[in-house]
């Protein structure tokens, strides 16, 4: 019992140590770029991703082999008591008469590079699912610090109304307003706080940090808009360089030199053996050919696949060629509507909020309006905040696809 005891004593003062040392530990510091770096040493999409493009590579060099097989070597022996020792020996090898090896090595090394754009477009969406997800936390931050100073701004009305006796009629309708307004904000801060644990714990996940990590985002969303390219450049770049069409061509060669392999494949391959045999006291040398008959497996039905998934590969990469133009035009218009209203409701709606937050000071001050009406123009004004962060966040949202639909930075 005390052994158990001093044991229990022991892990509690480990684990205590422990959860210091966590705490003590500080706030993990990321920028966007710490997040997309971290993300993609992680990713078990990328992972897997680089496991093909191994696999591919090895297969590259398994295809250089110059024959099919390994030579063959037999050997035997006899006894006879009239003649003494018979033996023999024999050796043959396989050969492709048909040039095999040509294609395969064409159709493993389509594979390979097909790995590797495969590999560059699972970057190129964890990339942008990193990014996006980075923006949003960002976005919520801001979120955070609007839903506040609407809470400190309807509170501090609440106060100051509360503080008043003998109140009238119209202005117990102003302190009722006033803590309604109170309670929406502080559910309205709740609901902002949450939002803002969820992304953070996405986050955790993308950069591959313990549950518990407290993480510390740096930067800023960009509430700069930037003119975008003419839609013709746009998908002239997307069709040359975005990694999953790549992809798709690479796999469309490989196909057509496994659909040529097939077919040369139905060639029956050639064995020539040599033969040596020392037989009753007589030493005889030979050689022989041997050819497959093509009776009971022709090879038509591995041709008839290849020729199926040939088929295929070609009609799934004329489908992505037509779907790039429509899917880079949509993603470039929603990223300038998405410019246009970041910049009306930048110069309009909060500009004009903040001069009338400024204006409304100047009557206050004169008593011609009272607090409750300047508190309104304030929560205005902080309800303009929060639809351009709305605005923002689709910004910066509609740069990221637009980056992915492309294929890259534009």
């Amino acid at each position: 019992m005390r052994w158990h005891r001093l044991a229990s004593v022991t892990l509690c003062a480990v684990g205590s140590m422990l959860g210091t040392a966590a705490a003590s530990a500080g706030p993990l510091r990321l920028t966007i770029d710490d997040a997309v770096a971290r993300a993609m040493s992680g990713s078990a999409d990328v992972s897997s991703s680089r496991r093909d493009t191994a696999l591919a590579a090895a297969n590259v060099a398994r295809s250089r082999a110059w024959l099919p097989s390994n030579p063959y070597a037999s050997s035997g022996a006899q006894y006879s008591s009239q003649y003494g020792n018979n033996y023999w020996f024999s050796l043959a090898q396989e050969f492709e008469v048909a040039g095999q090896r040509g294609h395969r090595m064409d159709a493993a090394a389509a594979a390979a590079r097909k790995s590797e754009w495969d590999l560059k477009a699972t970057e190129h969406t964890t990339i942008a699912a990193v990014k996006t997800t980075f923006v949003q936390s960002l976005v919520s931050r801001e979120r955070v610090t609007v839903a506040r100073k609407e809470l400190d701004l309807a509170a501090d009305l609440v106060q100051q109304l509360s503080r008043r006796e003998g109140r009238d009629l119209t202005q117990q309708v102003d302190l009722n307003t006033a803590k309604i307004q109170e309670a929406r904000s502080r559910h309205d801060l709740v609901t902002a706080e949450r939002t803002y644990d969820e992304m953070l714990d996405t986050l955790r996940q993308w950069v591959d940090a313990p549950p518990q990590q407290d993480i510390e985002l740096v930067g800023a969303p960009d509430y700069g808009t930037r003119p975008v390219p003419a839609g013709s450049d746009l998908i002239e770049r997307a069709l040359r360089q975005r990694p999953d069409l790549v992809a798709r061509r690479h796999e469309a060669d490989q196909s057509r030199s496994e659909l040529t392999l097939a077919k040369r494949s139905a060639i029956p391959n050639v064995s020539l053996s040599g033969t040596y045999l020392q037989f009753e006291g007589a030493s005889l040398a030979g050689g022989e050919v041997t050819v497959p008959l093509p009776v009971f497996k022709s090879g038509a039905a591995d041709t008839a696949e290849a020729a199926a998934v040939n088929d295929f590969a070609a009609r799934a990469l004329q489908q992505l060629e037509r779907a790039i133009p429509y899917e880079v035009i949509e993603a470039r218009r929603v990223c300038a509507n998405a410019a246009s209203d970041v910049e009306l409701i930048k110069d309009e709606i909060v500009s004009r909020s903040e001069d009338n937050v400024r204006l409304q000071r100047q009557l206050y001050d004169r008593s011609v309006i009272s607090l409750s009406d300047y508190v309104e123009v304030q929560l205005a004004a902080l309800t303009a905040q929060r639809e351009l962060l709305d605005a923002v966040e689709t910004y910066n949202e509609a740069l990221i696809e637009l980056e992915r639909v492309v294929g890259g930075p534009w």
